[in-house]
């Protein structure tokens, strides 16, 4: 296995809360096709997963670039090279949902207005135009990423710092989906077998309501978090709002308009394919939860008080 990395300092890093050896790595970029080749050299396969996730407006160059031009590079210099299988990590914000609200890794792409989808949904459509050609690539789409291990403050574990400090206390009606990264993983490597063409999988995971996701984080801490349910008409001038504020402000705001949007679209996920092909089975949400929060307190990114219980039972 060989990892392409921007900063070698971070492997290490990376590597060690899951103590495992550092692996083999080659330092690059994914815009940069040269390097792209260059981490290809001798490989049979390759995972696709490297993209700029961040609900912050501020940052929508970067995500055109990584995730748009830096997927095209990628899956392009591993079809040149003829690897098997192709694996582009995609996400469910690329797919539209039917008119009940149910998403299957079939769908049309989406037309997203968010930066990061919008870029996510141009990388999908270089993947599908692969696939039609009959290429073996494979694309998987989660739905939003918790767990433990996050080593940069990723949208998800801001999230639920965001809930424990406070800062979420009026929330919209409708809900997302939401799959463990180490269940993610084991699906991603499950999809390492070659001769077995194109293919999709939609990796959704669990469908819960704000209001729920809330509430289950009040009950793995133990703490009283108070929300307030509002339909998303009543907030969305704020959030728009907020979305304005955020280009000019140098701290990151709670809102975002494109977090919003997906959460008021309530897209319940079919994995039935990629639990049949796969063997994806999503762990309990509540687990989920927990080890999410006692590792944003262990990295000290939320308070002893905040984290609740989980500071001492986990």
């Amino acid at each position: 296995m060989r990892l392409l990395v921007r900063n070698p300092a971070r492997v290490a890093r990376s590597s060690a809360p899951l103590q495992k050896e550092t692996p083999a790595y080659s330092v690059g970029d994914v815009s940069d096709r040269a390097s792209v080749e260059r981490a290809m050299a001798g490989c049979d396969a390759v995972l696709h997963a490297a993209a700029v996730y961040s609900l912050d407006v501020r940052d929508a160059d970067a995500m055109r670039r990584i995730n748009a031009v830096g997927t095209l590079n990628v899956l392009n210099a591993a079809g040149d090279r003829g690897l098997d299988p192709i694996i582009h990590v995609s996400s469910h914000v690329t797919l539209s949902p039917t008119h009940d609200g149910l998403l299957t890794a079939n769908a049309a792409v989406a037309s997203p207005l968010g930066a990061y989808s919008a870029s996510k949904a141009d990388a999908e459509r270089a993947a599908r135009s692969l696939q039609e050609r009959g290429l073996p690539v494979v694309i998987g789409y989660p739905g939003a990423v918790f767990g433990p291990h996050d080593m940069r403050l990723g949208e998800s574990t801001r999230f639920l710092c965001d809930v424990l400090a406070g800062r979420m206390p009026v929330i919209p009606r409708g809900g997302i989906c939401i799959v463990d990264v180490r269940d993610l993983a084991a699906a991603f490597a499950a999809m390492l077998e070659a001769r077995q063409g194109p293919r999709r999988y939609l990796l959704g995971g669990i469908q819960v309501s704000l209001a729920g996701l809330v509430d289950l984080v009040a009950e793995v801490t133990g703490r009283r978090i108070r929300r307030w349910v509002l339909p998303p008409w009543a907030l969305r001038p704020g959030v728009r709002l907020a979305g304005h504020l955020q280009r000019l402000l140098p701290v990151r705001l709670p809102l975002s308009e494109e977090g919003f949007d997906t959460v008021v679209r309530n897209a319940r996920p079919d994995d039935s394919a990629a639990a049949c092909d796969l063997g994806f089975s999503p762990r309990d949400l509540h687990d989920t939860l927990a080890d999410t929060c006692h590792w944003a307190y262990c990295r000290g990114w939320i308070s002893r008080h905040r984290v609740g219980r989980l500071a001492t039972t986990r």
